[in-house]
């Protein structure tokens, strides 16, 4: 029985393929790697970004809760992140701001680009106000997602970054433009 040769385009099919295989065994493995996908907490406690959060406040106090993500995630990538505000029972009818800050490494505080819910206006102090009254048990969409910043904010790969939301409440007949300096 004659071998055959294998020819210099055989050959280069032979490798394309075992190329192509290595690449996507390659890709596979970065994608499961990916803090989306693995949801693995790095920080004990702290849920992480994705996750669907729901803040309980009172009438006059605050409140805040976290989420966390990797650095390596992509910059600028938009993240479905859902954040309610709820009313505790028994409260009067309150007022409300919100905001979400993170820190770089350096101590620096980066803003974030959030998508809210079309009841809550940005106000020129970082904030957003609740456009309607909160009564008690009502719940508010305040965040629908949230964009990780961009490279230049000096995020570190190696690092698990937190993102803190945090809600401030008066009743609804406190002076809150003068407490919380309105224009």
């Amino acid at each position: 029985m004659k071998s055959k040769k294998i020819g210099v385009r055989e050959s280069w099919y032979i490798f394309s393929i075992v190329m192509l295989s290595v690449l996507l065994m390659l890709s596979l493995y970065l994608f499961l790697q990916n803090p989306f996908v693995t949801n693995q907490p790095d920080r004990p406690g702290l849920p992480p970004v994705g996750t669907p959060l729901n803040i309980s406040v009172d009438a006059a106090g605050s409140n805040a809760q976290s989420v966390f993500f990797h650095g390596s995630v992509l910059p600028q990538t938009f993240v479905p992140q859902e954040v309610k505000i709820i009313l505790k029972p028994n409260q009067e009818n309150a007022v409300a701001r919100a905001k979400a800050v993170m820190f770089n490494e350096f101590g620096k505080q980066i803003p974030l680009a959030l998508t809210t819910s079309s009841n809550w206006a940005a106000g020129n102090d970082g904030y957003y106000y609740c456009q309607e009254v909160l009564s008690a048990n009502l719940m508010v969409d305040f965040v629908k997602e949230l964009q990780i910043p961009a490279e230049e904010e000096g995020l570190n790969s190696a690092n698990v970054y937190s993102i803190i939301f945090s809600i401030e409440t008066l009743p609804q007949n406190a002076n809150f433009e003068e407490i919380w300096k309105i224009n």
